[in-house]
């Protein structure tokens, strides 16, 4: 459901896409997934992706910040949160995230922090900076494709011609 949501906002098909979202968030909460951090991490990891994903920002932000207590150190949660500041209007803390994670010294990134900052910095309008980051993170080893061209997080960037011509498949 999670792909498929994806792959239908990726295509034009923003209301449909919430909706599968929305699917997947009752069909994890009635697996129980989610119920408890402690218990199950990883279920809740997914069921705030699938909030996420359904614009339940609010709920997503409640779990991620759970997350993030668990182990502050990860650059998807770091991600999630920064990306939510920057679409909350919360500038100070969305820049706070992007600079955290620009100055991640991890090894075998390959360019996840990076990547993360192109997002933030497409959702507070950087397009310029965004564009940057994604060239830096697909430098560092980021694949260029599917996500990229699936990520809800890049919306802003699309039409423009710097984003357009680095995503553009070469010869």
């Amino acid at each position: 459901m999670n792909a498929t949501a994806r792959a239908l906002r990726a295509h034009g098909y923003t209301r449909e896409s919430i909706e599968v979202a929305n699917r997947e968030v009752e069909w994890r909460k009635a697996r129980g997934e989610g119920k408890s951090l402690a218990n199950d991490p990883r279920g809740y990891s997914l069921l705030a992706g699938a909030l996420y994903l359904a614009e339940r920002w609010d709920e997503a932000r409640a779990i991620f910040e759970e997350l993030g207590s668990l182990d502050p150190t990860d650059p998807d949660t770091k991600g999630y949160l920064g990306v939510l500041a920057a679409r909350g209007g919360d500038k100070r803390e969305a820049e706070r995230v992007l600079e955290e994670l620009r100055q991640s010294r991890r090894p075998y990134s390959f360019g996840q922090d990076i990547y993360w900052c192109a997002c933030i910095a497409a959702q507070l309008g950087d397009r310029d900076r965004a564009v940057e980051f994604l060239r830096t993170s697909f430098a560092q080893g980021m694949e260029m494709a599917p996500l990229p061209l699936w990520d809800m997080d890049l919306e802003p960037l699309h039409g423009y011609a710097p984003y357009e011509e680095l995503m553009k498949p070469k010869g």
